[in-house]
């Protein structure tokens, strides 16, 4: 992709967040009343997760749309569904759960991506983050709109919530399915992905694509974030005091020695104009990621990439050899 285009997207995307969606968004981090909404994000339960008993609703004669209620519950009834497409075919050989961006309201560009992968026999399950999509609550005027803003606490509640639904749908496709599963995040889905794999490193693998990695540093400084920052510096708030709520959730700071790195690609855009270079190269060098592709792309226009598909399925063919004999 041409640099000039690639950073023109990228920065035009920013400009449309900004403009139209959190130039009218005002909330205020309101101090956590109960246990929902501490600063500590810790993941004990999360054994619970595996052994529950996961009830699927279907919503179409099709079966390409499936929900079922989050492990974590909010005081938002839309939040606490969630909901997954499908795009499945016969024969399959395996699973990819995709992670969709922060902010999103169209899956379309997607449909190259997902049409390759079925095209290979691999099902795509598409799953959606709190507060996105169908899970937007009433009030709110923008997919996404309550998973971050300037109530830092519900948005690290979000994030969370996030990570336990990608794992509760991790488990019950590995289950109905007995076939491989593989997790690709985008964005802000990437950084959920890893959090996931750094608590459960089990994952049959992990495609990482522009993926976030260090939540308070894009928080505090990115544009995108400023008008949350400017709302935040009015409740005394600083890095630092942000940096302890996001901490467990922090994928630089988890412990990552002993996870298996031949099962994590990280595709990352050499324009990128929502995560810094410095923190691709702090991600590659703490999580010592032994797979890592550059592409000629921004952030947002990486999917236009035809050799992004191309990789994602050769990343599930090499690690299931045996379903590909020679």
């Amino acid at each position: 992709m041409n640099e000039k285009v690639s950073i023109f997207i990228d920065k035009l995307s920013i400009e449309k967040i900004v403009n139209e969606k959190l130039g009218e968004s005002i909330h205020i981090p309101k101090t956590p009343i109960d246990n929902q909404f501490s600063v500590e994000h810790n993941f004990r339960d999360f054994q619970n997760v595996k052994d529950a008993t996961l009830f699927i609703n279907c919503n179409s004669d099709d079966n390409q749309k499936l929900s079922f209620t989050s492990y974590m519950s909010t005081k938002y009834y839309e939040n606490n569904e969630v909901y997954v497409d499908c795009h499945t075919v016969k024969n399959s050989i395996g699973n990819y759960i995709f992670v969709h961006g922060l902010f999103e309201d169209d899956l379309t560009k997607y449909n190259v991506l997902i049409k390759e992968l079925n095209k290979n026999q691999i099902n795509v399950f598409i799953i959606k983050l709190p507060y996105h999509f169908e899970r937007k609550p009433l009030e709110s005027k923008f997919s996404g709109e309550y998973f971050w803003s300037a109530d830092i606490y519900r948005s690290a509640y979000a994030f969370k919530q996030g990570v336990y639904d990608l794992y509760q749908l991790y488990c019950y496709i590995k289950q109905s399915t007995q076939q491989p599963v593989f997790i690709m995040g985008f964005s802000m889905g990437g950084c959920i992905s890893l959090i996931l794999y750094s608590i459960f490193p089990e994952l049959d693998g992990l495609f990482l694509i522009n993926p976030v990695s260090h939540l308070t540093k894009i928080s505090w400084e990115h544009s995108l974030f400023q008008s949350i920052k400017h709302v935040l510096l009015q409740y005394d708030f600083t890095f630092e005091k942000l940096f302890r709520i996001f901490q467990s959730l922090e994928p630089l700071i988890h412990p990552t020695q002993s996870y298996p790195k031949q099962n994590i690609v990280l595709a990352r855009a050499i324009y990128d104009q929502f995560v810094e270079k410095e923190d691709y190269d702090n991600l590659e060098k703490k999580w010592a990621l032994k797979h890592v592709i550059q592409y000629n792309a921004g952030h947002m226009n990486i999917f236009r990439v035809p050799k992004l598909s191309t990789d994602i399925v050769n990343f599930f063919k090499r690690s299931n050899s045996a379903l590909f004999p020679n």
